[in-house]
């Protein structure tokens, strides 16, 4: 199994692109564990890393992300103590812990000595981490479909379809309540595809996290993207976003100006 975890990984590349590459390989390897459990009768693939892994993002993602589709049968602990065992079988050592609050919880997953024996890092006690987040509570609206994933494996999984997965890239952008760099990155990259959001899942999940009723379409998406763009500090989002960029040179495109030609076209 360890092989695996080498793939695409140049002796000479820098520690940062290592250090990346190394942790999707194991988000893949756990995502293939995910689905020979059967979890993707109960769970969707959300998220920068189903963008990444599904649609091809040229930028890497820290966490591995999902939905709650159906309760009935779900065990979150004992899919995630599962995986554990899977890859401890396999030769890869890892810990577990567990948190979270509200309707968002999480497995923490951490890898002694990975990063070391990998050459991306000098500090042998340096762990490497892959959170498994949920959303048990997320709103209603979404829509699903099942993708197959090539890499190692064959192997198919359940995702929220791209409108869906832009409907929550919106969501982030418009009300989280700090700016994420990597949020704007993905944002560019949905407005560049001409994407439409899922308008019934981003209204629901506006007045999830508001506390009130909110209806977003498209006669009033645009201004509401501009009146936040427009409080960003570009500056800081491309510093922030270039670590994870397969080509960092691609975080110069993020400016209010590229952004507000994208946003004309919605």
């Amino acid at each position: 199994m360890k092989e695996l975890l080498s793939y695409g990984i140049e002796k000479r590349a820098p520690a940062e692109q290592k250090v990346n590459l190394l942790r999707e390989n194991l988000q893949v390897i756990m995502l293939k564990h995910l689905s020979d459990r059967r979890a993707f009768r109960n769970i969707s693939f959300v998220g920068g890393t189903a963008l990444r892994i599904i649609h091809g993002l040229n930028r890497f993602s820290d966490d591995l992300d999902f939905s709650l589709a159906k309760e009935k049968g779900f065990d979150f602990e004992k899919i995630t103590k599962g995986i554990e065992k899977d890859l401890k079988n396999s030769g890869i050592p890892c810990s577990l812990k567990y948190g979270g609050k509200g309707a968002v919880r999480f497995a923490l997953f951490k890898f002694p000595g990975l990063l070391s024996e990998f050459g991306a890092s000098q500090l042998a006690a340096e762990n490497l981490r892959v959170k498994i987040e949920i959303d048990i509570a997320p709103p209603s609206g979404w829509e699903n479909e099942t993708a197959l994933v090539n890499r190692f494996y064959i192997f198919q999984l359940s995702v929220y379809n791209l409108a869906s997965l832009f409907s929550g890239k919106l969501h982030a952008c418009l009300f989280r309540a700090y700016t994420k760099a990597r949020d704007y990155y993905d944002l560019m990259w949905y407005l560049s595809k001409n994407t439409e959001p899922n308008y019934r899942l981003l209204s629901r999940a506006a007045g999830q996290t508001e506390k009130k009723k909110i209806k977003i379409n498209r006669d009033v998406l645009s201004g509401m993207l501009l009146k936040k763009l427009k409080t960003l500090d570009f500056k800081a989002v491309k510093k922030d976003v270039s670590k994870f960029l397969i080509n960092p040179s691609e975080a110069e495109l993020l400016s209010f100006e590229t952004f507000e030609k994208l946003v004309k076209g919605l």
